[in-house]
């Protein structure tokens, strides 16, 4: 493979696309297995029904699972598309089955576009947590987690405030909005609201905000944080076409905008005592989330937020962390595998597909800080490959 490809299985079963290979099952690899690429645990559930399954005893109880599939080259990173196996015909592999119970098997094949005989052997299940979003086969009207969401219309308790929204994104926007009633005996006035479009939101979109099976999304995670350098979540309006969540409003803007206001002042970016209290802060945050099993996934000087108004100095501030639209929760001993979060600041494990957890999180917050400082990114390159190249050797530029 090239810088920014990955591979992806692809098969005749909705947990591995249906054929279709963006829906497909992201492999992954690293610098001591390559060129070999492996997945994370695909888990199948089983009716007797499915016309995937065969018997092959007299009466008629299942035996084999029988699963077609091929490999395919996700090349949209390089603008090129996916390149399935061309010289071979489908791949199929028999896996035994006894209704009723589980097993675990592992699938392994020679090369890409090789013809061979798959080598399958019984093993024990990997402690990697199905994200919500490789869950495909769980059908749409599964019931969402339970969280807490008020029963009003977001427009009948608040207003939106200003000519336009603070930030937009590709299917949500965050303004600052007011209170019509009540607010302050609530404690507090102003907010800030994201504003997610019900309508735009694709299905991975939906997945990541209201979770799925036990998999907690969003709305969920964000729910059941309080700590001083966290973003506060007050109350969700889930309305006919609009989720809204209404968080405390950081009157100071966000780390990145303060980091290029002090560079057009005076050419450079924080001073060291100011980097040092976002920070101090900023740890405290992230040493709070994973105490909690969370994950942030996308820590970055556009989520760090100061929450006093911008006369206040950045030394002097309180700063929190906020945006949770990618974070994830998982136990001691598992790992994550998506490639998710910004690619200028995420650790190398990640953004070449192999298994990570917390400690990525860490390199996030270093090359945050190192943004607050040195007013620009730590990874910046004429090409996404060659920032890919530059992420995974940690080449960082520290003079200046």
């Amino acid at each position: 493979t090239r810088w920014g490809e990955t591979i992806h299985v692809v098969g005749n079963r909705a947990e591995i696309g249906n054929w279709a290979p963006e829906q497909g099952v992201r492999m992954a690899t690293d610098e001591e297995i390559y060129p070999k690429w492996r997945s994370t645990e695909v888990r199948f559930r089983l009716l007797e029904s499915d016309p995937e399954l065969s018997s092959c005893v007299g009466n008629g109880k299942p035996t084999h699972l029988e699963i077609r599939y091929k490999y395919a080259r996700n090349r949209d990173m390089l603008g090129e598309g996916y390149a399935w196996e061309e010289s071979i015909g489908d791949r199929t592999v028999r896996i035994p089955v006894v209704m009723g119970s589980c097993s675990a098997w592992t699938v392994e094949d020679a090369a890409f576009d090789v013809e061979g005989t798959p080598e399958l052997s019984e093993t024990t299940t990997l402690k990697v947590p199905t994200p919500p979003v490789m869950q495909s086969f769980v059908p749409e009207n599964t019931p969402e987690l339970t969280y807490s969401h008020s029963r009003r219309v977001f427009t009948d308790a608040y207003r939106l405030i200003g000519d336009g929204p603070l930030a937009r994104g590709g299917f949500s926007s965050v303004w600052r909005c007011r209170p019509l009633v009540g607010g302050s005996e609530k404690g507090y006035s102003d907010c800030a609201v994201k504003r997610i479009d019900k309508e735009e939101i694709p299905d991975r979109g939906k997945r990541f905000l209201y979770g799925r099976g036990n998999y907690a999304g969003e709305i969920q995670l964000h729910q059941r944080l309080d700590h001083p350098n966290v973003v506060k979540l007050h109350e969700v309006f889930d309305d006919t076409s609009m989720v809204s969540l209404v968080m405390q409003f950081c009157r100071g803007g966000d780390l990145l905008e303060i980091t290029l206001r002090q560079h057009l002042r005076v050419g450079r970016g924080l001073q060291e005592t100011a980097a040092v209290n976002v920070a101090r802060q900023l740890l405290s945050a992230v040493d709070f989330l994973h105490d909690q099993g969370i994950i942030h996934r996308d820590i970055k000087a556009e989520n760090v937020c100061q929450l006093e108004d911008r006369d206040v100095a950045p030394d002097l501030a309180t700063f929190q962390l906020g945006d949770f639209g990618l974070a994830a929760c998982i136990q001691p001993d598992e790992v994550l595998l998506e490639q998710v979060g910004s690619p200028s600041t995420s650790a190398p494990e990640v953004v070449q597909g192999r298994p990570y957890g917390k400690p990525a999180d860490i390199w996030s917050v270093g090359a945050t800080i190192y943004t607050a400082i040195a007013a620009r990114r730590p990874f910046e390159a004429t090409s996404y490959s060659q920032m890919l190249k530059d992420v995974c050797k940690g080449k960082v530029q520290v003079a200046g």
